[in-house]
């Protein structure tokens, strides 16, 4: 039997069917960079992984090997760019976006008060937003931007909506790297979607020795590979389609 949960995309409205991207899995859209990193650092590591004689006192893990950073990136589904952009760094050093579609993909904001992260410029915009997003009731969704995604020019402001209940997309607010002049491509991912059960939680304090020992005596049970005892030994995963 299934169990999946379904998160539903829907576009908002008729000229949004034909032109806006949908929605993408974010395991499906891993950034350019991952797929560039070396799996090693070390001088001969490689082949001490090949003849058997790695263990982590010999041999220098490439990023890749960390799955926690992998699977956040993979966490979720990403909204695209439905259009080219192109960023213009104006005289008087403030930035301005123009397009050529009849979508507009970006609005300027007048909500000063936020705080504008460091780095970037005072501008402040909104992702506008051609799809709707359904989740299961009792589900909200965190919108972020796209999680380990440091190489993109802009930075997307988190946000996060009861969208069981709440009937409209919405917009999303963002801010572009300072002195970021240039083209943002069709496709890129603007945020991640991350549907989250709304459940109570409390969070307390546990200082029993014996419930310290039980996560050490699982460490040490499942401590039975020299690298990567964490993805063969506890990972699960994200599963989004």
């Amino acid at each position: 039997m299934d169990s999946k949960q379904l998160l539903e995309f829907y576009p908002w409205g008729e000229g949004a069917a034909q032109g806006a991207i949908g929605p993408l899995p974010a395991k499906k859209n891993i950034a350019p960079y991952w797929k560039d990193l070396p799996l090693y650092h070390g001088e001969g590591d490689e082949e001490r992984v090949k003849n058997g004689t790695s263990d982590r006192s010999n041999i220098y893990l490439g990023l890749k090997h960390c799955m926690p950073y992998f699977d956040a990136m993979a966490t979720g589904y990403h909204y695209l760019l439905h259009t080219d952009i192109t960023v213009i760094r104006k005289d008087d050093g403030s930035a301005d976006i123009k397009w050529d579609s009849p979508m507009h993909p970006v609005a300027p904001r007048g909500l000063f008060e936020m705080p504008v992260p460091h780095g970037h410029y005072q501008s402040h915009w909104s992702w506008q937003m051609y799809w709707g997003i359904q989740p299961p009731e009792g589900y909200g969704v965190l919108l972020t931007h796209p999680i380990n995604r440091y190489d993109l020019p802009f930075s997307t402001v988190s946000g996060y909506v009861d969208y069981d209940l709440y009937p409209l997309p919405g917009n999303v607010s963002f801010h572009i790297k300072d002195n970021f002049e240039g083209v943002i491509h069709a496709g890129t991912p603007l945020m991640s979607i991350i549907p989250i059960k709304r459940e109570s939680w409390v969070g307390i304090e546990n200082r029993t020795p014996e419930f310290f020992k039980s996560k050490i005596d699982l460490a040490a049970e499942k401590e039975t590979v020299n690298i990567a005892h964490y993805k063969k030994g506890y990972r699960i995963g994200p599963d989004y389609n």
